[in-house]
């Protein structure tokens, strides 16, 4: 007898990533990791009977990207954009009648039931809340914060949070693009008599050249630092300037030396640095993904079906749930920053 193959499907996978802004390196490793994610997928496309085909698009408008993803019959896009950009692409997705899952995107703003936005990171403000937890039992005192300019969206809700759970404001709110001016720092040093702490809520370059700046002047200062700035980039521009520093990781830094299928994969393939929370935001997203063409199908319509009716995933640390709005909720990593590298504490926290 005779089995007739199973017919293949081609799932076509727009990676959709900002032309500019502060996640652009970043973004660069979450396409590496999309792709490799995707190679690891395809291993058993024959039986699955679907395949994973990618195509990587750049640009800095929304709806020019919707609209480049149309015309490569995309059936899905993986958004790895900041949570500013992705809240203008919301109806742009709603228009096409397209979803996207985005490994970046963390504001609880775009917890919407019922839009086609799908995230892999936990709201930022349950983030800042924790971090502001951490700063709390450590003594806050008089701290300043620093906002990129460029991602509201995320960082502003991630301030209101962390302030709500240290109970103090932050003496001053700066919103910068990758430094303190030097009028910024001297007003600074003429109007404060003492500074106890930072909150950073940048990307990982400018989160290290703020972190550098005051240290320099405020030697003994504690630094608090959200997730988006604590790439092995950011932790290498730190140096000795980030010792003690606290953050919150979006994922375990011996991630990729565990023995989950796709960490053997990499490590069997692939040469070269491995940015741990890249790898397991991306992984999530194709978990996410792969489990919707499961349930509802190989097309545009099945996908979002699929993804409407996700509740439990497996991803690289373990089973994650994903919620009314579409969004996975996974363990998040208190750490500090010592000797060049976040080291993780005993406990891990689920939001």
């Amino acid at each position: 007898m005779v089995v007739p193959e199973l017919r293949t499907r081609d799932v076509v996978v727009a990676i959709c990533t900002e032309e500019h802004g502060p996640l652009l390196f970043g973004s660069s490793r979450i396409e590496e990791a999309l792709l490799w994610g995707m190679d690891y997928l395809n291993q058993d496309a024959s039986k699955k009977g679907v395949r994973y085909r990618p195509v990587i698009l750049r640009g800095s408008r929304p709806h020019l990207l919707v609209e480049a993803a149309n015309r490569a019959g995309a059936h899905v896009l993986l958004a790895t954009v900041t949570s500013s950009f992705a809240e203008t692409l919301l109806p742009y997705l709603d228009h096409a009648g397209i979803a996207a899952i985005s490994p970046t995107a963390s504001s609880g703003v775009l917890a919407r039931p019922g839009d086609l936005l799908f995230r892999t990171r936990s709201d930022s403000a349950q983030d800042g809340a924790f971090l502001g937890g951490m700063a709390r039992s450590q003594g806050a005192g008089r701290y300043v914060a620093v906002l990129g300019k460029t991602n509201f969206t995320f960082s502003g809700r991630f301030l209101a949070h962390f302030r709500e759970e240290v109970g103090e404001a932050p003496l001053r709110v700066f919103t910068v693009d990758d430094a303190l001016s030097r009028e910024e720092l001297l007003s600074l040093l003429r109007e404060e008599e003492r500074l106890d702490g930072a909150l950073l809520v940048l990307a990982d370059y400018p989160m290290a050249m703020v972190a550098q700046q005051l240290r320099l002047f405020f030697p003994g200062l504690s630094l608090w630092v959200a997730s988006l700035g604590t790439t092995e980039r950011g932790a290498m521009l730190l140096g000795r300037f980030g010792e003690g520093a606290r953050a919150v990781l979006g994922a375990s830094p011996d991630l990729l030396s565990g023995e989950h299928p796709f960490a053997v994969f990499l490590r069997e393939r692939y040469a070269g640095q491995l940015e741990p929370v890249a790898v397991r935001s991306s992984f999530t997203a194709l978990a996410m993904l792969n489990e919707a063409v499961r349930l509802g199908g190989p097309d545009r319509k099945g996908v979002i079906k699929g993804l409407r009716s996700l509740d439990r995933v497996q991803g690289m640390d373990g089973p994650f749930t994903v919620d009314a709005a579409g969004d996975a909720h996974l363990p998040l990593y208190p750490a500090t920053f010592r000797r060049g590298v976040w080291q993780v504490w005993d406990r891990i926290f689920f939001p």
